[in-house]
């Protein structure tokens, strides 16, 4: 009996664990027009602050500021979303690599800056399918 008792709890708590982090995929950057910011944790453990320029509820441009990485000029006014974690933003940033277009490759190099084990993950998923 002790052992199912410790089973159900070990249960309760992934999912307890699962169900918080899964409501961190839930950012998502607004849909009015304009140009937004946020924060995450850099590769390099810097603060990485990441920009989007919206149209019509659609990200057109994606752009990056940290220690090691600025566009030159980029110098726009953008309404702040505040820090969110690195799977909340690298979710919200996945979701504009497919269809492939110009937009992929800013997902993917925005993707490609953040902290923790995920962007390695999916940078080696897309290699494996280029190969």
């Amino acid at each position: 009996m002790k052992t199912s008792a410790r089973l159900l709890l070990i249960a309760l708590l992934a999912a307890a664990i699962i169900g918080s982090e899964s409501h961190g995929a839930d950012f998502r950057v607004p849909a009015g027009d304009g140009w937004y910011t946020w924060q995450v944790e850099a590769a390099d453990g810097s603060d990485l602050q990441l920009y989007a320029l919206m149209e019509a509820g659609t990200p057109v441009k994606l752009r990056a500021r940290g220690n090691s990485i600025c566009f030159y000029g980029f110098n726009e006014e953008a309404s702040d979303l505040g820090h969110v974690t690195v799977d909340q933003s690298i979710n919200w940033l996945h979701g504009y690599i497919y269809p492939v277009s110009d937009l992929s490759t800013d997902a993917i190099l925005l993707i490609s800056l953040h902290a923790g084990e995920l962007p390695v993950d999916i940078l080696e998923r897309l290699l494996a399918v280029a190969d």
